[in-house]
């Protein structure tokens, strides 16, 4: 089984509850594709806080702190702290 990180547990709730929602009508097809691989047991949703999220070095502004200790997650923060 693949897990997938999430730092949205809103969205790790909803993942096997194949009920349709009235709040949750905006989901997309990728999120039901998701749905699909949680309850044929090929995904597993587990939650990491954003603080963790590696791919969030790609996708967000970060502080310089938490830039610095993602870059170390990935394994590229060994000449990062050094001016």
């Amino acid at each position: 089984m693949m897990a997938l990180n999430v730092d949205n547990q809103s969205a790790i709730r909803l993942a096997p509850n194949p009920q349709h929602h009235r709040r949750s009508k905006h989901t997309d097809v990728r999120f039901h594709s998701i749905r699909e691989k949680v309850e044929q047991g090929v995904l597993k949703l587990e939650y990491v806080p954003s603080s963790e999220q590696t791919a969030d070095i790609l996708t967000k502004p970060l502080t310089n702190t938490l830039f610095i200790n993602l870059c170390d997650g990935l394994g590229l923060a060994k000449n990062l702290g050094s001016s």
